[in-house]
C-alpha cells in the first residue's frame, strides 16, 4: 500500500489549491470498479477492460 494520501485527502488538497478534482474522482471510481471485478492486484491499465468491454 502506498504511503501517499488517500483519495479524499488528495481531492481536498487539490480543491484547496484551486484544482478541479473531477478527474481524480472519476479515476477513483474506475479503480473501485476494477477492484470490484477482482482486478485489485492488477495494474491500473486493467481499467481499459472497464472502459472498453468486449
Amino acid at each position: 500500500m502506498s504511503a501517499g494520501p488517500k483519495w479524499p485527502e488528495a481531492w481536498s488538497w487539490a480543491e484547496a489549491h484551486g484544482i478541479d478534482a473531477g478527474v481524480m474522482r472519476a479515476a477513483e471510481g474506475l479503480a473501485r470498479r476494477a477492484i470490484g471485478r477482482g482486478h485489485g492486484a492488477d495494474g491500473f491499465l486493467r481499467i481499459t477492460e472497464i472502459l472498453n468491454p468486449r
